[in-house]
C-alpha cells in the first residue's frame, strides 16, 4: 500500500505497516474505513496485498511478509509456524 498512486506519482511511499489510527488519520482509499474500525475494535489483523500476485495467497497465509500490515502500533509481527 502507498501514500499516493505509485503509477502517477513517482515518489509515492510504501507502507510496509501501518497502526489502524495512521490508517484512518491518512485517508487511504484501499478498504471501507468502517471495515478497518471493525478489525480495530476486534484486534484483528490485516493484510493488504496485490491478491492476482503469483504465489501472494499463499504467502500471505503462511504469514510471509506481503503487501502491507495493518495492526495495533504495539502489536508483534505475526511470524510463520
Amino acid at each position: 500500500m502507498y501514500d499516493a498512486d505509485p503509477q502517477t506519482t513517482p515518489d509515492a511511499i510504501r507502507f510496509e505497516r501501518l497502526d489502524y489510527g495512521e490508517f484512518l488519520a491518512r485517508e487511504l482509499k484501499v478498504m471501507d474505513t468502517t471495515a478497518v474500525s471493525l478489525c480495530l475494535d476486534n484486534g484483528l489483523p490485516i493484510v493488504v496485498f496485490a491478491l492476482m500476485g503469483e504465489g501472494n495467497v499463499a504467502r500471505a497465509i503462511r504469514g510471509e511478509k506481503v503487501g502491507t500490515l495493518i495492526c495495533r502500533q504495539d502489536a508483534k509481527t505475526p511470524r510463520p509456524a
